[in-house]
């Protein structure tokens, strides 16, 4: 537990983002998702499967063009944040939970999935014990400010 030391607990203003990297060109993102908020149910998606932390909630869908000059490399970085209800401060304000390298050609776009997994969405606590809380998850991808909600709704779960 580290508050305050890395990106998932930093709150000031970093001078270079946890993924920043050097690039002599330019990426633009889209959001490629119809809708802007999903709404599932905890109980609905852990109930009656045993191979729960691998169940897919939503596939987050981006388009990435080279808006740049030359041909460049772009390491996608997906990232969730916690509902803001969780009142635990061994929970990280965001974390990484999917990444993919793309090259692409002058003025190229291409479509990068990441699968936000029942994984992706739980919280650790100071014990150990894993939870799936109820309330708004905030998808990042990128450097991009938020982009999409899903949403929890039910009874937090305490997985183990």
């Amino acid at each position: 537990n580290n508050p305050g030391r890395t990106y998932k607990f930093y709150t000031g203003k970093a001078v270079y983002e946890f993924g920043y990297g050097l690039s002599y060109t330019t990426f633009n993102y889209t959001w490629n998702n119809n809708t802007i908020v999903s709404l599932y149910s905890i109980q609905s998606l852990i109930e009656n499967n045993h191979n729960f932390l691998r169940t897919i909630i939503s596939l987050i869908r981006v388009n990435v063009t080279n808006t740049g000059n030359m041909a460049g490399d772009d390491v996608v970085l997906a990232y969730v944040a916690q509902p803001n209800t969780i009142n635990n401060q061994t929970v990280p304000f965001k974390q990484l939970f999917g990444f993919e390298r793309i090259h692409l050609a002058i003025n190229e776009t291409k479509e990068v999935f990441f699968p936000f997994t029942i994984e992706a969405a739980l919280a650790v606590t100071r014990d150990g014990s894993k939870w799936l809380y109820s309330g708004l998850y905030r998808i990042f991808v990128g450097q991009q400010q938020h982009m999409f909600s899903i949403e929890l709704r039910g009874q937090s779960a305490r997985l183990a």
